[in-house]
């Protein structure tokens, strides 16, 4: 039921998000945060794994949005016709709106983009992260195998805290996904250490049984 609720929550979180994007951020700010971090990925994972990245994510990107219509349809739903443009003059009152909502438009599909790149980026670390919370895990359950055999209470409260702090290091990840500046290539393998130590101390702190 916890995993429901949060659904909700989420989803205007996101639907927040994408308002402050369209409304406030910059098409030139998100393309500079854009070549930023595609320059950030390309001097840590080296030209060859950060180019092999993007290109994962542009077809990801093209597969999923271009080339099944998406993209045209979007546009074509949320702008004037080109026979709409060419019956209006260009000193109609509406036509600084349009160029404006375009704009956003564009922002917004440049941010997606972003979402995908990170996405693709965030894989190259999988085979890493494996061994990273691994070794957590592990611990965890020795911790857990000792208290079985003596005294030591298990924590029903360190167990929840922990759980709640794997849900908040996923769902923020999720937002941060379309935030729209430049995050370093480190930022992951710190989010995989506190994930990986939450899951550990969750694993220990499971309520033990005979």
């Amino acid at each position: 039921m916890a995993g429901k609720s949060s659904i909700p929550g989420l989803t205007l979180l996101i639907m927040l998000h994408v308002i402050l994007v369209l409304g406030f951020i910059g098409e030139q700010w998100v393309n500079g945060s854009l070549e930023r971090e595609r320059s950030a990925n390309a001097a840590f994972f080296g030209d060859t794994q950060a180019s092999y990245a993007e290109a994962r994510a542009t077809q990801w990107f093209s597969g999923l949005l271009v080339d099944t219509g998406i993209s045209t349809a979007l546009f074509g739903a949320m702008l004037p016709s080109e026979a709409y443009n060419d019956a209006i003059s260009e000193s109609s009152a509406f036509t600084p709106f349009f160029s404006w909502w375009e704009g956003r438009l564009r922002t917004w599909w440049t941010l997606l983009y972003q979402a995908f790149l990170r996405i693709s980026t965030a894989l190259l670390w999988m085979p890493y992260a494996l061994f990273v919370i691994a070794p957590f895990i592990v611990d965890g359950a020795i911790r857990r195998k000792i208290k079985q055999t003596d005294f030591r209470m298990a924590s029903p409260l360190q167990h929840r805290l922990n759980v709640l702090a794997i849900k908040a290091v996923v769902l923020g990840y999720a937002v941060l996904l379309f935030l729209p500046i430049a995050l370093k290539p480190i930022f992951l393998p710190l989010l995989i250490l506190i994930t990986g130590a939450a899951l550990g101390n969750a694993v220990g702190h499971f309520a033990k049984r005979a």
